[in-house]
Formats: structure tokens, C-alpha cells, sequence
């Protein structure tokens, strides 16, 4: 990937095909095809004359399955990443008021027909992004996909101001990795990051605790959460003395995942049964 003027990136070529008795040509091309033929450097702009070139143009060149499927996949990328930006902007903006909408939220569930869920983590990545130039090209010029972009949304909450001092590096390192790889390094990141955070702030690790609550299809509930190493031993420590194999059935043929989530079922059980907290509304 190459930069233009503008802070916004210009693709490499995908195999435009040269006209008979003309001279080859890059798409974009290096410097515009006609007077008024300006050069395409956005992502909907460069896919909108990509697509003209292909369903116009005679001569054309027929792409194999395989190189149609990588160069398509690369274009949704860039999709992604170009309506993450607009959304940021609608956002930023509150564009949506002028359509109806009192919420961002509410714009992108309505119009795109995604979940409430869905729409709001579609916001927060735009509002994230809008922080994050570096990451932010990288997705919309599908140097990165949306995974990893999710991946490093992460690390940069984890401690915004080594993020910051890390974005170049870090974009860049995840571009070459497999997602697992990515996975690996981000969270390899994320520790040593915690570290050095915690060095210089002890309420550090404390302020990143967090659980989400989540009702699925279907009506299962997941749980994800991160606690900081003194609550999160004390959760440890009750579960664990709950699935303890000496404390079970030998006929038990829970898995241990299993044991662990009744364990915390049990748990909370115990706790309405006895404890003396309103089950909820202060009743």
C-alpha cells in the first residue's frame, strides 16, 4: 500500500486490463485517464470505477474463481472499513437526528436490519476508530480485517496511552500474522502493557474489571468478563472448591466447563436462598 495526498490511501492494482494500441495502465491510474477523470482514492470511489471497468469494458480479462474470491473479499474489507468511518461521522455529527433518529444506535438497527446488540457494537467500533488513525486506514484500505481490528479496539482499552505510543507497530505486526498468531501477540501486548501500567498506577488493573451479561437465541446467557487478580481469586477459589473432583459423584460425567458453570449457578442460588439483597427493583 502506497499513500496519497490527504492522509488516504491508494490501492495497488488488481489487474485493470490495457487497451489495444494504448500504453499499460495502473488502476488508479498515476495520474487521471482524461481531463475529467479524476483519481479515485476512496474505498467506494476506487470499488464503483473497479466494477465499471469490469461490466463496460470488452476487453476485460475473465478471472479465475480463486483470484475473484481474494480480490472480493478484499473489497468487503474495504466496505467495512468505509462504513465504519461514515458511521463515525454520522455519529460525531448526530447526522441521524436529521433522518428521525434519536440515537446512532437506534439509525443502524433501523436501516440495516442488524440486532440492538449488533448496532451498538457497530458504534463503538466507529467511536473508536475516530481515536485511532493509523488503525483506522489500515482497516478501510484492507491492510487488516475486521477481526483484527476488533482484536486491537481491545488493546486500546487496556491502556489508551501505551496503545497510542504502540499503534503503528502493533497495526502492522497483526497484518502479517494469522488470526491465531494475532490473537496471540495482542494478548502478549495486552500483559505486558497491564504490567507496566500497574507499575506506575495501582488502581490500574482494578479500573479494567468488567462483566457483560448477555440473554442469545434461543434464550441461553453468556457470560465475559475480565477482574482484577485479588477478586478474581476469590471467584477462582469459590468455584474451584465447588467442582473439585474428591467433592463429587464418581459417577459424575459433567465436562468441567460444565462443573464450572453450575458451580457459579449454585453459587448464586445459595446467595437468594440466604443472602438478604433485593432480588431486584429494591423488592
Amino acid at each position: 500500500m502506497r499513500g496519497c495526498e490527504g492522509g488516504q490511501r491508494r490501492q495497488e492494482p488488481l489487474g485493470a486490463p490495457d487497451l489495444p494500441g494504448s500504453p499499460p495502465q495502473r488502476f488508479p491510474p498515476e495520474e487521471p485517464i482524461g481531463e475529467h477523470t479524476p483519481i479515485p482514492v476512496t474505498p467506494a470511489s476506487y470499488l464503483v470505477a473497479m466494477e465499471t471497468i469490469r461490466t463496460d469494458s470488452l476487453h476485460w480479462a475473465v478471472e479465475h474463481p480463486t483470484d475473484e474470491y481474494v480480490r472480493v473479499c478484499r473489497e468487503i474489507t474495504m466496505l467495512q472499513g468505509h462504513a465504519a468511518e461514515l458511521l463515525g461521522e454520522i455519529d460525531r455529527d448526530r447526522a441521524y437526528e436529521a433522518v428521525g433518529y434519536l440515537t446512532s444506535t437506534a439509525f443502524v438497527r433501523d436501516t440495516t436490519g442488524v440486532s440492538s446488540t449488533e448496532a451498538r457494537r457497530r458504534v463503538l467500533e466507529s467511536r473508536a476508530l475516530r481515536e485511532h488513525d493509523i488503525l483506522r486506514e489500515a482497516f478501510t484500505s484492507a491492510e487488516i480485517d475486521r477481526p483484527r481490528v476488533g482484536m486491537l479496539l481491545h488493546a486500546a482499552g487496556v491502556s489508551p496511552e501505551l496503545f497510542d505510543r504502540d499503534e503503528g507497530v502493533l497495526v502492522k505486526t497483526v497484518a502479517g500474522l494469522s488470526v491465531a498468531d494475532s490473537r496471540r501477540a495482542i494478548d502478549y501486548w495486552c500483559q505486558a502493557a497491564n504490567k507496566e501500567a500497574a507499575a506506575t498506577n495501582e488502581r490500574h488493573l482494578i479500573d479494567q474489571r468488567r462483566l457483560s451479561i448477555s440473554t442469545t437465541y434461543g434464550g441461553m446467557v453468556r457470560l465475559d468478563g475480565d477482574l482484577d487478580p485479588e477478586s478474581g481469586k476469590i471467584v477462582l477459589t469459590a468455584i474451584q472448591s465447588l467442582v473439585e473432583p474428591s467433592q463429587l459423584d464418581p459417577t459424575d460425567t459433567r465436562s468441567l466447563a460444565q462443573r464450572r458453570a453450575d458451580a457459579l449457578v449454585d453459587l448464586c442460588n445459595d446467595h437468594l436462598e440466604h443472602g438478604d439483597t433485593p432480588v431486584s427493583g429494591g423488592v
